[in-house]
């Protein structure tokens, strides 16, 4: 890619391992950001089979991208705001690599997320400072499930988390957010365009099918993925034989797959 007026080279079209192999060496400062869908997980994944090593890591909310390449011994140090992972609980190569040096000792820098996006260049402005006050308290957030039934009343329809929240573990706030708005545009369009009003007057039920299914889902990945409280040998027993099904059986596989990519709309 060429500047029009100048010619300048400011940017060309290569392979990820292209870009990698050129861009990535061993003791680099590497940060990848983004969330969701943008989350640079073939990145991180191609950073491990080249076997870059020594890498100091930078990202505001490192995840299991992140958590892989500690794994993998490609990390010394991870620089960042918060560690965990919104969809699928705690970060288990980083909590080792900090307790008990595995792979390999990890030097951690934490940073406010203000501090890591140079919150007070961005707020720059003659004559005012922005003033920055210490972190007070730190601390795990509590799993939490909540559905409102019915999601709509008279003409009030919920959506998204004023309708439902599920637990992180399973990935699918978002997912059930644009699955209620989807049902709910199509019956408006239908209202709107025909006076067809079927589908307003099956918002709820059509939309907590989904959402019961979403909830079990989650709550079945929170007890797979979770430590769970100690002095109960026998959940834990459990828990490990859940886990070994998992690994073990192609249909359990194929369960979690289905319902993790997400349900049809219909």
């Amino acid at each position: 890619m060429r500047l029009a007026n100048s010619g300048e080279c400011v940017a060309e079209i290569r392979s990820l391992a292209e870009a990698i192999r050129d861009l990535v060496h061993d003791g680099d400062c590497v940060a990848m950001e983004g969330f969701t869908h943008l989350i640079p997980v073939a990145a991180g994944q191609e950073i491990i089979r080249q076997g870059r090593k020594d890498l100091t890591l930078v990202r505001l909310t490192p995840d299991i991208v992140f958590d892989q390449l500690i794994g993998m011994g490609c990390a010394k140090k991870l620089v960042f705001g918060w560690g965990g992972n919104p969809g699928v609980g705690a970060l288990h190569r980083f909590r080792d690599a900090i307790e008990n040096g595995w792979p390999n000792p990890l030097e951690i820098e934490q940073h406010s997320h203000a501090g890591l996006t140079n919150l007070q260049l961005r707020l720059a402005s003659p004559g005012w400072t922005l003033t920055e006050g210490p972190i007070i308290e730190k601390a795990i957030t509590a799993m939490r499930s909540y559905v409102c039934e019915p999601v709509q009343y008279g003409r009030l329809y919920l959506a998204g988390d004023a309708a439902h929240i599920v637990p992180p573990t399973g990935a699918k706030g978002m997912n059930l957010a644009i699955a209620d708005v989807t049902i709910l545009a199509r019956a408006l369009a239908d209202w709107f365009h025909r006076g067809d009003h079927s589908g307003l007057d099956d918002y709820s039920d059509r939309c907590l099918g989904r959402v019961w299914r979403v909830q079990d889902f989650s709550n079945t990945m929170t007890e797979l993925l979770h430590v769970l409280p100690a002095g109960d040998p026998f959940a834990s027993r459990v828990q490990r034989a859940k886990q070994r099904y998992v690994a073990t059986s192609q249909a359990m596989q194929h369960t979690i797959a289905e319902n993790y990519v997400g349900l049809p709309l219909d």
